[in-house]
């Protein structure tokens, strides 16, 4: 997993940066500038539909003014993550359909978090986004494994990740949760990814792997087509609870992902037809 998910030095750099009691929106912004791709994106989603400001953002230092230096940490970690892993490859996994889903999740997952507090909290996007990684390590390390639990979970039409702990020995949201916890990242991520199946499980974090378990509904419902009333009744009932939503807030949740989904894609996988 370190040898396939090793993030580019410019990440820790600035992972050191922003939890030093010394860290400065000067040396944040001298060293987001140092990687000139990171810094080109960063400026374009800044100034995006889905994460913009009303006045045009031209340099890195306005953006982490304007953003906030917890907010640029997040969108840094969607870019970078989203960069190493698309020039990662496995014949086994169809990108588009990865990144599109991925990205889906990512905007459901903000989407939640955006109706359930009025306030845009850039942490579920990040969540979203990184949920199914651990799938695409999977198919990158131990191809023949994830292919046979795949196989075997369609076959029986049983649960994917008992297969892949039974024939793994772990599943793919728990190396999700391991790659977020070896990358140094807010441990309500990886906790949320490692128990987005059974978010109960997720202790003093439960909030946001409730809100990602609801994102995961969005995909499956776009995937399968399915009306919304009919997710709504067979979603958990402690779903809502948890989240402080309420089941007439799923199809907004759903919406607003859909809305989303075009703009998150430009940014993020523009390679997507």
């Amino acid at each position: 997993m370190d040898r396939l998910a090793s993030l580019p030095p410019v990440f820790h750099r600035i992972q050191i940066e922003l939890d030093s009691p010394d860290g400065s929106i000067t040396t944040l912004s001298q060293l987001i500038s140092s990687d000139p791709a990171l810094a080109a994106v960063l400026l374009k989603v800044a100034n995006s539909a889905l994460f913009g400001f009303a006045n045009r953002i031209d340099t890195i230092s306005r953006a982490v003014t304007v953003l906030g230096m917890q907010q640029v940490r997040e969108l840094s970690i969607a870019i970078l993550v989203t960069r190493t892993f698309t020039n990662l490859h496995s014949r086994h996994v169809d990108p588009e359909h990865f990144w599109r889903n991925s990205l889906l999740r990512a905007v459901a997952c903000r989407a939640a978090f955006h109706v359930g507090s009025g306030q845009r909290e850039e942490r579920g996007f990040v969540t979203g986004l990184l949920a199914k990684l651990g799938h695409m390590v999977m198919y990158l390390s131990v191809p023949e494994l994830a292919i046979a639990a795949a196989n075997e979970a369609t076959a029986n039409g049983s649960s994917l990740i008992e297969a892949e702990r039974r024939l793994v020995g772990c599943d793919h949201a728990e190396v999700g949760g391991c790659l977020a916890d070896a990358w140094g990242l807010p441990t309500a991520i990886g906790i949320a990814i490692a128990s987005q199946y059974k978010p109960q499980l997720a202790g003093t974090e439960t909030r946001d792997a409730w809100m990602l378990y609801l994102a995961n509904q969005v995909v499956e419902a776009e995937d399968q087509q399915r009306a919304s009333e009919d997710v709504v009744a067979e979603l958990l009932p402690e779903v809502w609870t948890r989240t402080g939503l309420h089941p007439e807030h799923f199809p907004a949740i759903r919406e607003e992902a859909e809305l989303n989904l075009a703009s998150a894609l430009s940014l993020f996988y523009p390679r997507a037809r």
